[in-house]
């Protein structure tokens, strides 16, 4: 145990076998030494290994942490995580673009808030429609003998949505509940309709 201690406390000689082995040191000696000894295990010739230059960033990925190094990856990170816009477009004020360019002042606040006014109505139109022409086909169902438990045995549809529905207390109507509805009065057999076929019903506007 002395005698390792003693060793312990030796000085690393860079360029060697041990500081490279033992000492886990990866200076340039120390990596030439290692580079060296492993193409002369292969056999192959021995070639000088090549560094990239001082204050780049393949140089710090390698190792190096000196102050030029450490400077060009600070540029790098800037350049490549910076929260700013890196073409030079001009921010455009009272605009959706603006806003999302991080810029907070009043008229970008309000051409935010339309737009998403806008894409909430857009959204909204596609995933319903108007309750009049969902009425219709109801009321012309029960007028030809149907009752709420049987449309709604028949269609899938609930029968609290049917009857909201029909005490109009909705302007709008979920699309699905439109379309079993038309589906409904189209192909059921309807006690009393008329020879000449099933009405179809009307088409819900854009």
């Amino acid at each position: 145990m002395p005698e390792t201690k003693s060793r312990q406390q030796q000085p690393l000689i860079h360029g060697t076998s041990a500081a490279y082995f033992h000492g886990q040191c990866r200076c340039e000696s120390c990596r030439d030494y290692g580079h060296r000894y492993y193409l002369s295990r292969k056999g192959q010739p021995k070639k000088p290994r090549e560094y990239p230059d001082h204050g780049t960033y393949r140089r710090y990925h390698r190792g190096c942490r000196c102050e030029p190094c450490r400077q060009a990856i600070a540029a790098y990170n800037r350049q490549r995580y910076c929260p700013h816009p890196r073409a030079p477009v001009p921010l455009r004020h009272g605009t959706n673009s603006g806003y999302n360019r991080k810029c907070r002042c009043e008229p970008c606040r309000q051409a935010h808030a339309q737009a998403m006014l806008a894409s909430y109505y857009r959204n909204f139109r596609s995933l319903k429609v108007p309750a009049p022409e969902a009425r219709h086909l109801l009321e012309s169902l029960l007028s030809q003998g149907w009752t709420l438990n049987r449309i709604a045995q028949a269609s899938g549809i609930s029968r609290p949505a049917l009857d909201d529905l029909q005490a109009r207390r909705s302007p709008m109507v979920h699309r699905p509940v439109y379309e079993r509805l038309r589906t409904l009065f189209s192909t059921a057999e309807i006690p009393g309709s008329r020879p000449e076929g099933r009405l179809n019903g009307p088409t819900p506007t854009a």
